[in-house]
């Protein structure tokens, strides 16, 4: 088994939101599709997209406010966004090879 050495965003289908604070947060993860994150940066990947949910939702405060979390996913090779279903968001292991 490799080493994770990084982790992958991926950002696959989406479907049409409803409100602006969707809206925005849908762009905001867009804009970090085929990122490479270090390993040890995972965290800090995760809490940075929770704060700027928070932050949207303040602003947007009349919308139903998003509920950001993470899951792995079924195949144990990364994480899935959960709380937000009009995206395919995920981020995914890596594995660097010097070879």
């Amino acid at each position: 088994m490799k080493k994770v050495t990084h982790y992958f965003v991926y950002v696959g289908h989406a479907t049409q939101t409803k409100n602006r604070l969707q809206e925005d947060f849908n762009k905001y993860l867009k804009s970090l599709e085929g990122d490479l994150i270090d390993s040890k940066n995972i965290n800090k990947l995760k809490k940075q997209i929770i704060d700027k949910s928070i932050e949207l939702n303040k602003v947007y405060s009349r919308c139903t406010p998003l509920q950001i979390s993470f899951s792995d996913l079924y195949t144990k090779n990364g994480f899935m966004i959960s709380g937000f279903h009009f995206l395919t968001f995920q981020i995914l292991t890596a594995h660097y090879d010097s070879n």
